[in-house]
């Protein structure tokens, strides 16, 4: 995976490793002590000085050594899921400076083509739809996070300014507040949650807390606490809860995690991780703390971000080493088939949301 981070500022020596997830308030250590290699993008942001942005998510992430799918599946007899729409993002190659965004008409059982493509964006990572149908994209080329209206893959006039650095992810809690989660802060600070009250187009809070340095996907529960999945600047991964969406953060312990990045929940608030260590969606009842997953869902890739339909029948998953959204039953976690048209794994399919969404 070539490194999209490029003209970086490197100081004389690398900063001080500490390994926050051994610390108080941290994640969960996971496998091995959470830690993973750098690529080249990695070991650049954690030098001393300043990184360039954007960046992308998935060159952020530890390579990925899985061979792709020789078994993936362009046309069965799936049945409709109750799905209508399905927003894929792709963060680009470097040589663009365009990322892509992609609305499909799902059950997409034939692999056609979407019905609507931009490239009009830059950095795209992750995405959300809310409940009235409304497309979040994140667009850390301008940092800010433009809304679609349903259907459209245009933008409409409702714009959040994000001024505490790259959003890359959008959950949505109780009275319509939105979370944005910035990658990395300016400054090449670190990553946070910044918190817009319902209406407002910049924030009026942020969530922070001392462990973080890359902050990756976020969700919020029924409770309206948020979730967030995080790199350490040791190379350590974890998740945190934000209770009532503030506060400084406290460690979810849940067992079996390695490089949790993707997370939501089902209906019944269970929490489902994306897990681009393990290749696996990890499946948690709550209370999630000192748990073992519930339920392993096998991937036939490494994932980045795995989000539920309305009816929680199915799992749609981007997966990274075959450039696909691939389908799987849920909670069985049986694969059904897999999306490819107008996708290219050169150009890191990242971030999924399906409208409508499940009910967290």
């Amino acid at each position: 995976m070539s490194a999209r981070i490029s003209a970086v500022a490197l100081g004389a020596s690398a900063a001080a490793a500490v390994l926050l997830a051994g610390c108080s308030g941290s994640g969960h250590a996971g496998t091995a002590g959470n830690l993973v290699p750098d690529s080249v993008a990695r070991q650049q942001v954690r030098q001393t000085g300043p990184f360039a942005r954007p960046l992308s998510l998935l060159d952020l992430l530890p390579p990925d050594r899985t061979a792709p799918s020789q078994s993936l599946v362009f046309e069965t007899g799936f049945q409709p899921d109750g799905a209508q729409r399905l927003a894929v993002t792709e963060y680009g190659p470097p040589s663009s400076g365009a990322s892509q965004f992609n609305i499909y008409a799902v059950p997409d059982k034939k692999n056609v083509a979407p019905t609507c493509t931009t490239t009009t964006y830059a950095g795209l990572n992750s995405l959300g739809v809310d409940s009235k149908h409304t497309v979040w994209l994140p667009d850390g080329a301008t940092d800010t996070v433009v809304t679609l209206p349903e259907g459209s893959c245009d933008a409409g006039t409702f714009t959040l300014n994000e001024p505490n650095g790259q959003p890359a992810d959008v959950a949505f809690g109780k009275k319509d507040t939105v979370f944005i989660s910035d990658i990395a802060g300016n400054n090449s600070t670190a990553g946070s949650i910044s918190v817009y009250p319902k209406g407002k187009t910049s924030p009026t809070s942020s969530l922070t807390n001392p462990n973080v340095f890359l902050s990756f996907g976020i969700a919020a529960d029924k409770a309206g606490d948020v979730f967030q999945t995080y790199e350490s600047s040791a190379s350590a991964f974890g998740i945190l809860e934000f209770a009532g969406g503030a506060g400084s953060g406290s460690a979810v312990t849940v067992k079996g995690i390695s490089v949790p990045i993707g997370i939501t929940f089902d209906k019944t608030q269970r929490l489902l991780v994306a897990d681009a260590g393990l290749n696996d969606v990890l499946v948690y009842a709550p209370p999630y703390n000192g748990k073992s997953p519930a339920v392993t869902i096998a991937l036939k890739g490494s994932p980045v971000i795995a989000k539920l339909d309305a009816a929680n029948k199915n799992l749609y998953v981007t997966d990274r080493t075959n450039g696909t959204v691939d389908v799987y039953s849920y909670p069985a976690g049986k694969y059904e088939y897999s999306i490819s048209n107008g996708l290219s794994a050169s150009d890191d399919p990242t971030g999924v949301a399906v409208d409508p969404a499940s009910t967290e």
